[in-house]
């Protein structure tokens, strides 16, 4: 009987570890450099933030480096959703010939 309590108390866990850092993950994709959104142009960095924020408007664009690779760094301000910063792997077309 233990053993059948331990098994279940072990599923019941860990299914519920595995759905809370999927919602996290979901909710905070482009938020740090470590969920940046991989983007292949600067136009589709504005187009993900008018789709995440409509009423956003860009305040400041900086160019970091972490761990190497090269990340737009996007401060946005909206009247409703407050400020947020969001973060672009740009590494697919920085520094390539246009």
């Amino acid at each position: 009987m233990k053993k059948i309590f331990s098994v279940l108390l072990l599923s019941v866990f860990l299914s519920t570890a595995c759905s809370s850092s999927r919602k996290v993950s979901v909710s905070a994709e482009g938020m740090s450099f470590k969920t940046a959104v991989r983007v292949n142009s600067v136009e589709e960095e504005y187009q993900y933030i008018k789709r995440q924020c409509a009423n956003c408007r860009i305040v400041k664009q900086t160019l970091r480096f972490y761990k190497g690779k090269p990340y737009d760094v996007l401060d946005a301000h909206s009247q409703t959703d407050g400020d947020k910063t969001y973060y672009f792997d740009i590494s697919s077309f920085y520094g390539k010939n246009f």
